[in-house]
């Protein structure tokens, strides 16, 4: 209605009598000033807020001046600033949404609450924080009296935003402000130290060290502003702290020298640096002997080719030219300074030297590293934050140490030790469940997330197990992993798809090495029944494993299927009548005829099942008579 008139005073008039008729009474005027309104962009706005988006500042002006009794200034709409859509917005919010300080201010002098919250708990000043907007940020405080120190659901306040932007004017701002904390934590426990350096803001880190900032405070990976620098590769950064006077001890220098040079030399290949990584070393190695600072070193395990850290400068100097031995001198000084955090820096320098092994064909130290990286990979059951990554970690390196199994076994013909291939299998298990107990109280799509994640990388590892000889213990120590997959109860995100799904769908094949690996494997699917897998799980659409074998199967499949179909028919538990939500059974998922009369001659219905259909056949009244299960049995049986 509002974009019919103009802003002349004409215009203004025309729509004031329009909105005295319609507002007749106060149910009316409730209805037109303070309703919800969809907006361009999936924005919900009050009139007042779409006025205000438009710049209209005329009408703004009229609403407040002619309604203001009949509009509720802290009605909470939808709008949407820097890309993303924020909720429970006021209109104060989306006029410094819109960056226009006239409509800010006309809303204030009317009474706009400067200290309302949005979702997140967003005030309107760390809104206009974020936006980088230093003249309403001024009036807000100076004039609206604003709490600079209100803080967020992030804990953060707006000197961590503003540290976050990089904005100087800002930073310098808030420092100034009477009671401004420069080494307040956020909820991760970082300091606007620590945002600065994240995002690289030398001149920012600058400001805030010349007002004090500690550059020793740990956040909640027990990461200090220098350790993230150099694992970050901010060598900028590094210099001008290293450099400022009496800041940093001789010791400490010496680890952050280490840990960037160590640093460049584990970087994934477009950052990796191998002169200027060794440099660093050399100046901490110069520092060490100049200063008396002895190297405790390390015990020689064979997963870094018994390499020793070098402990004098003679040492170093004769692994200069020797990548090799620079990237395991690296390895090494990042396992003794970063074993203790609880960031993932560690783990992905191990499975990137894992994937270079990959790439050269060795294959066995490859999954040596892969299995170091496991075991860094949760260091203590304490530990809670980084979840996510470490799940898709987990999972990632699972599937590499399948994937190379897998290719291994392309090559024909070749015997994988199966002591080392269980302790592969017990140890991501082990990871995973100990990760899964955290995730528990996570969200629902996050722990659909971590479910999906590992299903698709476990499974390389139960299809490998088909394809090894095991002894008879052995084999129990495999069923007795593969139960502990079962009792954790996953699926895949989409569609929740069980593995025993996975493993029928005559579709599901990957390309290894050249070559294409179909997961539709009778011996997976018998192994996962055998571990108590159950047979009539269904997805989301109602399926069972055998309506995904029955709808997708070809003619030159046929022999697995009588093979999956028999493994089926050979447990008690299996009901080969089940329908999905369609109400489709498996005959009515197939019109391979080969198929229907295979399943046919097979099939032979439990009373149980044929109770259930005559039940409803005769469309009997049951659900008073029979337990809950009961009920949901014959449900299925429709």
């Amino acid at each position: 209605m509002i974009s019919l008139f103009g802003e002349t005073d004409e215009d203004l008039l025309a729509l004031e009598i329009l909105l005295f008729k319609l507002c007749s009474t106060e149910d009316e005027s409730n209805l037109c000033f303070n309703h919800l309104y969809k907006y361009e962009r999936n924005q919900r706005c009050t009139i007042l807020m779409i006025a205000i988006l438009k710049h209209r500042v005329n009408l703004v002006r009229m609403l407040l001046t002619k309604f203001r009794k009949s509009i509720d200034l802290e009605m909470k709409g939808s709008v949407r600033y820097r890309s993303s859509l924020h909720h429970e917005m006021s209109a104060l919010c989306a006029a410094i949404c819109a960056e226009n300080l006239d409509l800010i201010k006309l809303l204030i002098e009317h009474g706009a609450d400067v200290h309302t919250v949005s979702d997140y708990d967003t005030t309107p000043l760390h809104i206009a924080t974020i936006l980088c907007r230093f003249d309403i940020v001024q009036y807000l405080v100076e004039e609206a009296h604003a709490d600079v120190h209100r803080k967020n659901k992030r804990n953060a306040i707006c000197l961590n935003m503003a540290g976050i932007l990089g904005h100087l004017q800002l930073i310098e701002y808030f420092l100034k402000q009477p009671g401004t904390n420069v080494n307040h934590q956020t909820n991760g426990g970082e300091t606007t130290l620590h945002c600065a350096v994240i995002l690289n803001h030398i001149d920012a880190i600058k400001l805030l060290l010349s007002y004090n900032a500690r550059i020793d405070i740990q956040n909640d990976e027990m990461m200090t502003p220098l350790e993230i620098a150099a694992v970050d590769l901010h060598e900028e950064i590094v210099n001008y702290s290293l450099n400022v006077e009496d800041m940093v001890r001789v010791r400490d220098k010496i680890d952050i020298l280490e840990l960037l040079g160590a640093s460049l030399l584990c970087a994934r290949s477009e950052f990796q640096h191998y002169d200027r990584g060794y440099q660093y070393l050399m100046q901490a190695m110069i520092l060490r002997m100049s200063n008396g600072i002895e190297k405790t070193p390390n015990k020689p395990i064979s997963v870094y080719k018994n390499h020793v850290e070098c402990l004098s400068i003679a040492e170093l100097e004769s692994i200069r030219y020797n990548n090799d031995g620079l990237r395991l001198e690296a390895l090494l000084i990042c396992e003794r300074l970063l074993s203790s955090k609880n960031n993932m820096e560690l783990v992905d320098c191990i499975q990137r030297e894992s994937w270079l092994c990959y790439s050269n064909s060795e294959y066995e130290r490859g999954i040596d590293l892969s299995l170091r990286g496991l075991q860094f990979s949760i260091i203590n059951d304490h530990m809670n934050i980084n979840n996510r990554n470490r799940m898709f970690y987990i999972s990632q390196v699972t599937r590499d140490i399948g994937e190379v199994y897998l290719e291994i076994l392309s090559f024909g013909n070749v015997f994988i030790p199966t002591r080392r291939f269980l302790e592969c299998f017990q140890l991501s298990i082990d990871r995973f469940r100990r990760l899964y107990r955290k995730l528990l109280a996570a969200p629902e799509k996050v722990m659909q997330i971590a479910h999906n994640y590992y299903m698709n990388s476990i499974l390389f590892l139960i299809y490998v197990s088909t394809k090894i000889c095991f002894t008879s213990n052995e084999q129990e120590q495999l069923c007795r992993l593969i139960q502990w997959i079962n009792r954790l109860n996953i699926f895949t995100k989409f569609d929740r798809s069980t593995l025993l799904h996975l493993f029928c769908h005559p579709h599901f094949s990957l390309k290894i090495s050249q070559t294409e690996i179909s997961f539709l494997c009778a011996d997976a699917v018998k192994l996962l029944i055998e571990c108590d897998f159950d047979v009539n799980a269904v997805d989301i659409n109602g399926n069972t494993p055998l309506h995904i074998l029955f709808r997708n199967i070809s003619d030159t499949q046929l022999t697995i299927a009588e093979t999956i179909l028999d493994i089926f028919l050979r447990t008690n538990r299996f009901h080969p009548d089940y329908v999905n939500k369609q109400g489709k059974t498996l005959l009515d998922c197939t019109a391979n005829s080969q198929l229907i009369e295979l399943f046919k001659r097979k099939v032979v219905l439990s009373l149980k099942c044929q109770c259930a259909l005559r039940l409803n056949q005769m469309k009997i009244n049951h659900e008073s008579y029979l337990s809950r299960n009961l009920i949901e049995f014959v449900r299925k049986h429709k």
